[in-house]
């Protein structure tokens, strides 16, 4: 061509249908039948690859290309270098400005979700995981290079993250659950073991109480008895006789005592034992057990003694727990008091956290409880 300037309006057709058109330097003519688009397909090249903002340069020894991105078919990254651009550009250099390019992210959009003239792409803020960029493009006259130019782009999740750590997760969540298993296993065979013997001991405290009511019985039919024959005999002045049966029935009354206490533990073990409380004079009450203790006293040569820093005291008490309380305490102190020893009982009134509480103590001068025994 003489140049690449014409003249406006400076143009027409030929009769042979030849195109003619006046320039600044003189007339071009030619026919439009001689000329053919470029039907050749143009290969698609990757040119430029920046990293977190950072070229990625091969000649750089830090770098993160072995050779150059043209020549690269897979590219590994960390899950911190999760920012690329990429550029590249179509092998036909008749009007390159007019190359048109298609690409995408495969495993992060749409196929094929870009077309236009742009030459560059850019993906920021990648999730670990493998992706493919694919590009292909057309020469000027629009004629496409359907094979697309490929690549691999794997970005390496953090170590917590890995299928390592996934695995030790795995094993660790199998552990706990087995863990969990077993302490639910042990528990449920630790309350089926208590149900076994609390069923037992049900069957044990059924026994316990029937054989000591049939105990009872007997017992209150003798005390019966005695007694009746103990007034006969004080009616016809029998003296030695009739402290025989009283004696007799103080040992009764003992065991029958002893025997009521054991039924009160079985009360107690069914969680059936209640106080039954009424007013009185707690320290009158203490006296009378006391009293009742001193003829056995006397007969094993100890001196019962009852001490008090009140006369009388009123209050809410259930008498059968306390005789049962005292009862133990004395026959206890007497039977391992030696001949001459002594055996005090003291009452005293004490005020504790704004609180008036009793205090009943026995206290004795026999062997005592051995230290390994106390507790």
């Amino acid at each position: 061509m003489p140049g690449n300037e014409f003249n406006t309006y400076a143009y027409g057709k030929m009769p042979d249908g030849r195109l003619i058109f006046g320039g600044v330097n003189g007339l071009t003519i030619f026919d439009p039948k001689d000329l053919s688009p470029n039907a050749d397909p143009p290969k698609v090249q990757l040119t430029f690859l920046s990293v977190n903002g950072l070229p990625a340069d091969p000649r750089d020894p830090a770098a993160l290309l072995t050779r150059g991105i043209e020549f690269t078919e897979t590219l590994e990254l960390s899950y911190v270098q999760n920012n690329l651009v990429l550029q590249f550009a179509a092998l036909d250099y008749a009007k390159p400005q007019r190359n048109q390019f298609q690409f995408y992210l495969e495993g992060a959009e749409p196929e094929w979700a870009h077309r236009g003239f742009e030459h560059t792409a850019q993906y920021l803020n990648l999730s670990p995981g493998a992706y493919t960029f694919q590009v292909k493009g057309s020469n000027s006259d629009g004629v496409w290079n359907e094979v697309p130019t490929a690549l691999r782009i794997v970005i390496r999740p953090p170590w917590w993250a890995s299928w390592w750590a996934y695995a030790l997760y795995a094993l660790l969540a199998a552990g706990a659950a087995y863990g969990f298993y077993q302490i639910q296993l042990r528990r449920r065979l630790e309350h089926a073991e208590t149900l076994r013997l609390q069923e037992l001991d049900q069957v044990k405290t059924r026994l316990y109480t029937n054989i000591t009511h049939e105990f009872r019985t007997p017992l209150t039919v003798i005390l019966g008895v005695t007694e009746q024959v103990r007034q006969y005999l004080a009616q016809q002045g029998a003296k030695a006789q009739q402290s025989l049966l009283e004696m007799v029935q103080r040992n009764g009354s003992q065991l029958l005592q002893l025997i009521n206490q054991l039924l009160d533990l079985s009360k107690l073990e069914a969680g059936s034992m209640t106080l039954q409380l009424q007013r009185g004079d707690v320290v009158a009450f203490v006296r009378y057990i006391t009293e009742s203790f001193h003829s056995y006293a006397t007969g094993q040569g100890v001196q019962l003694h009852f001490q008090t820093d009140a006369p009388a005291i009123d209050m809410d008490y259930d008498p059968d727990k306390i005789q049962v309380i005292g009862s133990n305490l004395l026959s206890n102190a007497i039977k391992f008091t030696p001949s001459d020893g002594h055996i005090y009982v003291q009452i005293k009134q004490f005020e504790q956290k704004k609180q008036a509480w009793l205090s009943l103590r026995v206290k004795d001068t026999g062997v005592g409880i051995s230290p390994e025994k106390l507790p």
